[in-house]
């Protein structure tokens, strides 16, 4: 028997999972969902591919753009709201319980959590103690301090990683390589190679960094595991391995069986306490041990190889929001994903609320 239809109201859908998260909420095999996009940008291509859309007030204007959520999400409606992007998770965290109280349940993590996830430093602060294995890592906040940083991880032996403590898509990351030649630094395309004296150099005019880190290279394996969790305690885990990237986001996956990722993954959700669909990423040591990268604790990119595996997350995160119960499958091991851009033509005016 078909469920009852739901509509879901999704925020910055110019992200590039969108696409997926649409399809996964549309095709979920139970009940019609309709789903009702809204972003700040009249060039976010997802406002022209959910069934409804609306320019809404950036979060410079906090009250504004609840006002304007709260008035669309009468207009339609709305069961649930699925912020997309790493800052509107923390945004409609914070108002999670106002929102709710109007009808409108949020599907994000607690604020506190969020406020973890999303630091790199903090989260390693939380996760190595923890018994998570993670990199070396040593905060820097001055140049001196990562000349000293870098040596106390092997350089020039060794490379290294800088890193933003707070970024996404490669923001503010920066592999430190020994064997980097000048000429190939100056065609790399991706731009994430650079040599010790690109980085020294480029930061010798800031007096003090923005919150940032040193961590140990990892020369190994890159796994992302897909994680479906309710306040710490993980539902279902889809474990991918990493074959291409670009920009940070990953271009080509396969769904991999690999317990020591999904174990640490599990770990990292109960410390922080997530919940709903998380990203907990790896990269393998010499040894072949996957250490914690970071933590994107919102709906990824790449969702859509997990839900290809048989783990509709998107779906199953909202029927989570509404107290619905369901059994969480176990993914499909060795479903492959290719990423590719797609085009999509602007055939409305979208109304600004």
């Amino acid at each position: 028997m078909e469920l009852r239809p739901i509509t879901v109201l999704a925020t910055s859908v110019g992200n590039d999972g969108f696409p997926s998260v649409m399809e996964a909420l549309r095709e979920n095999g139970e009940r019609r969902v309709t789903v009702v996009g809204v972003d700040v940008r009249e060039s976010a291509p997802g406002l022209h591919l959910a069934d409804h859309a609306a320019l809404v007030p950036p979060r410079g204007e906090p009250d504004a753009l609840v006002r304007s959520v709260l008035a669309l999400a009468r207009k339609h409606r709305a069961d649930a709201l699925l912020p997309l992007s790493t800052e509107d998770q923390p945004f409609f965290a914070e108002r999670a319980d106002f929102l709710a109280a109007q009808g409108l349940p949020v599907v994000a993590s607690a604020a506190d959590a969020l406020a973890t996830a999303n630091d790199k430093l903090a989260l390693l602060s939380v996760c190595a103690p923890g018994g998570v294995p993670c990199p070396r890592h040593v905060p820097v906040r001055t140049v001196p301090e990562v000349e000293a940083a870098a040596r106390e991880l092997g350089w020039p032996e060794r490379g290294f990683v800088f890193k933003l403590n707070r970024g996404t898509g490669a923001q503010g990351v920066k592999v430190v390589d020994p064997a980097l030649d000048r000429v190939a630094r100056l065609f790399d395309r991706d731009n994430l190679r650079i040599r010790y004296e690109d980085l020294v150099t480029g930061l010798s005019g800031v007096d003090v960094l923005p919150p940032a880190h040193l961590a140990e290279y990892l020369p190994g394996k890159e796994y992302s595991v897909d994680v479906l969790c309710e306040r710490g305690r993980t539902l279902v885990a889809v474990v991918r391995e990493r074959l291409a990237t670009l920009y940070g986001l990953a271009t080509h996956s396969v769904v991999v069986d690999l317990p020591a990722a999904a174990r640490a993954a599990e770990r990292v959700v109960a410390l922080l306490g997530l919940s709903h669909v998380v990203n907990v990423q790896f990269r393998c040591d010499a040894e072949g041990v996957p250490r914690l990268l970071e933590v994107n604790p919102r709906i990824p990119g790449t969702v859509g190889l997990s839900v290809a595996a048989g783990v509709n997350l998107p779906y199953l995160a909202v029927k989570q929001a509404l107290g619905e119960e369901f059994a969480a499958p176990q993914p499909k091991i060795g479903t492959e994903l290719v990423r590719t851009w797609r085009t999509v033509l602007p055939t409305r005016r979208v109304e600004r609320w």
